[in-house]
């Protein structure tokens, strides 16, 4: 190859931005180019690279087996250039900046006091909260990370942090806890509140299912607000319960029935901006004290 032949990085970048939108047109769009322009670039790089990238179709454009084996290499230096791009930059406490978080909001509840203490350090930092399809949006660089259970995390494209461990538990109204310890036999005569699809990965959801009076809640609100008003027993997360400090609710043990525990990660892909690198260090240390 030759000095006239060498390659650009905004070649490649656009190389990259086409595989992954599978088209010229949404790239040229964010990019405030022409499909032409854009087209144009890829003619030039298949130019100097000798080999063909794409091929059109029906929906856009299809990569060919050369444009798959470079995609890879071409991701990963991505990563590591916008990486020391945003490490090199300073995060300046007065200067705006967004972090997009997905979070769901009984999560949210425990994590709030570190929120407002990031918000209070970096007043000009804005947070947005997300609480549906979070993998879905991080898989698409729509949010920046995630606060979630490990389970529902394993991918891997994904960086996991282990922030805390916690286990569930039962909580009943003071009113109408019949006492604070009860075996699973008269667990079963009580109405019990959870939410079977954050706690029911555990090896007792059918156990509580296959209580007549068992009612599946969405969230941990809901299931919060039925045992505040003394409807039943809630399945709850130990550190949601900590974090509620409601003192008109009160743990109830189950004898012989040691719930499982649940690792809460933050998930993010390749690298973090420095801003949401700051938050998650910052959350790390908070989560320690948990």
């Amino acid at each position: 190859m030759s000095s006239k032949e060498e390659i650009s990085w905004d070649q490649y970048k656009v190389f990259l931005e086409v595989y992954e939108a599978g088209s010229y047109s949404e790239p040229a769009r964010r990019a405030g180019l022409t499909r032409f322009a854009m087209m144009y670039h890829i003619r030039e790089l298949s130019k100097k690279l000798g080999v063909t990238l794409f091929v059109n179709n029906s929906h856009g454009v299809e990569p060919t087996s050369a444009a798959n084996d470079l995609y890879p290499a071409i991701k990963k230096v991505a990563g590591i250039i916008g990486e020391r791009e945003e490490n090199v930059k300073e995060f300046d406490k007065k200067k705006a900046t967004t972090i997009r978080i997905g979070v769901s909001p009984s999560l949210l509840f425990i994590l709030s006091p570190y929120i407002k203490k990031f918000c209070a350090e970096y007043p000009k930092a804005k947070l947005m909260l997300y609480n549906k399809e979070s993998a879905v949006l991080l898989e698409q660089n729509k949010i920046d990370l995630i606060v979630d259970i490990d389970t529902q995390l394993k991918r891997e494209n994904f960086t996991l942090v282990k922030l805390f461990s916690q286990a569930a538990i039962f909580v009943a109204n003071k009113e109408i806890a019949p006492k604070t310890n009860i075996s699973k036999t008269e667990l079963l005569k009580l109405p019990i509140i959870g939410y079977i699809e954050e706690v029911g990965g555990t090896q007792h959801a059918d156990f509580l299912e296959s209580n007549k009076f068992f009612i599946e809640a969405a969230t941990a609100q809901s299931v919060y607000a039925l045992v505040k008003n003394g409807i039943g027993i809630g399945c709850f997360y130990e550190k949601l319960f900590v974090a509620m400090n409601d003192p008109g609710l009160e743990r109830i043990i189950v004898d012989g029935m040691d719930m499982p525990e649940i690792n809460i990660v933050c998930a993010y892909k390749n690298y973090l901006t420095k801003a949401s690198k700051t938050f998650v260090e910052g959350l790390v240390d908070f989560c320690g004290t948990l």
